[in-house]
């Protein structure tokens, strides 16, 4: 049976082997985003001994290094567009996004499942966190159903096949919406059931082409979070893909089907979509499906990821070590 420590060490050991594999293919440091901005939720959680909005918004624009390749990376990406710029650009200790309709919010919340033995204590944090860079519902909700698979493979056991099912997931996201108070969720338990069928309606066999072909893998919070989190009932890990256009075999661009599926959740929802260039851009947003897909394998099954051999750019036994004494210490 794998300890607590070593599924989380093994998590963020699977976040590095995805950032390594797409820094590769983009040098520019864009693709680290999704790890830096984990590392710095996840060390503010620590430092902090839980979610506080002002020194978390400081480490956001006070940015993180670290070296891949022997090149230093920071987390300013050169788009000026991101939600994670436009926390920078402002001088406000508090900030608060007030627009946002992309993925970013659900890719940082591998810390948040981690650090968090009570569920409702992280369904609140994820949100709380999600909120800070990303205005729309779906971006929060998306967060914290990403979290929540992640914590449900964290504590699950291997062999037990309720604690793993789809019905327990589904059941925490719906226990989640009643506690904050979501009203504008149809969308999601929408996207949802359509997990569901793949999932019973293929008898557990799900494949990614069907994934790509039901919910897509674009920038939008309904998309590749959602995506992830149905590729995480897979029965074994997918190989990185040799480009980042290349998530399913060698199809370049996303259907027009996906994207206007997409847009019109937003839009029934009478929402300014002012990064919608952004979220819909016909491409898929590979770096950022597997940064939330990796970890979970690591946190399903450590092992699993053992045959890609990489060399992680940083070592996380001091981060799982604190995160697993929260779990230590809970009554």
């Amino acid at each position: 049976m794998w300890t607590t420590y070593r599924r989380i060490k093994a998590a963020f050991e699977a976040l590095a082997v995805a950032t390594s594999h797409f820094f590769k293919i983009d040098s520019q440091g864009d693709d680290t985003d999704d790890f830096l901005e984990t590392m710095i939720v996840t060390e503010s959680l620590l430092e902090c001994g839980g979610f506080s909005v002002r020194p978390l918004v400081s480490a956001f624009r006070r940015g993180r290094r670290t070296e891949i390749g022997g090149k230093t990376v920071w987390t300013g990406n050169r788009d000026a567009a991101t939600q994670m710029a436009k926390l920078r650009a402002s001088g406000d200790p508090y900030y608060v996004s007030r627009d946002g309709i992309t993925d970013g919010a659900a890719m940082r919340m591998l810390g948040v499942a981690c650090f968090y033995p009570q569920e409702d204590e992280m369904i609140y944090a994820a949100n709380a966190i999600s909120i800070l860079t990303h205005g729309h519902p779906f971006c929060h909700l998306s967060a914290i159903l990403v979290a929540l698979r992640m914590r449900q493979l964290l504590i699950c056991q291997e062999g037990n096949v309720e604690e793993q099912s789809f019905d327990w997931l589904e059941k925490s996201f719906m226990r989640a919406l009643e506690l904050l108070g979501y009203s504008q969720a149809s969308p999601m338990r929408t996207l949802l059931g359509q997990i569901r069928a793949l999932h019973y309606e293929t008898d557990g066999g799900i494949t990614l082409e069907q994934i790509e072909k039901h919910i897509g893998f674009l920038h939008a919070a309904t998309s590749t979070p959602l995506a992830a989190v149905a590729a995480s009932f897979l029965s074994g890990p997918l190989d990185l893909p040799p480009t980042p256009h290349e998530i399913v075999g060698a199809s370049n661009l996303v259907s027009d089907d996906i994207i206007d599926k997409h847009r019109s959740l937003f839009r029934s929802n009478r929402v300014v979509l002012q990064d919608e260039a952004r979220a819909f851009a016909p491409r898929h947003d590979a770096d950022t499906f597997y940064a939330i897909l990796y970890p979970m394998w690591g946190l399903k099954a450590p092992g699993l990821l053992a045959q890609h051999k990489h060399n992680v750019f940083e070592r996380f036994d001091k981060v799982a070590e604190k995160l697993e004494k929260r779990w230590k210490l809970q009554p």
